[in-house]
């Protein structure tokens, strides 16, 4: 069911692009065009997909990111944009714990493992998305060389998105 509905709601954005196709074609970039942001928000499930937008990483890349109520967790797959024209494998997905889940917001998080712990706001009413990347067990001699950043990230609409659109680029 949630496979039929994903494709459904491809078919619609990618319909509802195809006038601005032509213009970004034309444009000569050599960036794959990913979706659009989009937030599906359901009783018993919300899926997101988008650009995960930060201070790192592959500027041009698509996340999904579904939480269901009832398994208490969200998974998360990626691809990304690795060259002109070429978009590397996809992730294998990545299941995060829900910690909260109420009318207006859902956490998830993977806890202390490794070195950092990630946690994932998606706050319900603006359809916002905030991802945490935080360093945890730097004492630890297996963190001598993680790093030590607070990373914060948001998922928003993809840079050939933003382009056709005219929309300024994100600030990092």
């Amino acid at each position: 069911m949630l496979l039929a509905l994903g494709i459904v709601i491809g078919m619609i954005g990618g319909a509802a692009g195809t006038p601005y196709l032509g213009k970004y074609i034309s444009a000569g970039s050599g960036d794959v065009l990913l979706s659009r942001k989009n937030v599906v928000d359901k009783e018993d499930y919300v899926l997101v997909y988008g650009t995960l937008t930060g201070p790192s990483g592959f500027p041009n890349n698509s996340a999904t990111i579904i939480c269901y109520k009832h398994r208490k967790e969200c998974s998360t797959t990626f691809i990304r944009q690795v060259e002109r024209n070429t978009i590397g494998p996809i992730d294998v997905p990545y299941e995060y714990a829900i910690r909260e889940w109420t009318s207006s917001k859902i956490i998830a998080g993977n806890g202390y493992a490794g070195c950092a712990r990630t946690t994932i706001t998606i706050n319900r009413m603006t359809k916002e998305v905030l991802w945490v990347n935080e360093p945890v067990n730097l004492s630890q001699p297996q963190c001598a060389d993680a790093d030590t950043q607070l990373r914060k990230y948001s998922v928003e609409d993809s840079p050939g998105w933003r382009k056709m659109l005219g929309t300024p680029a994100l600030q990092k």
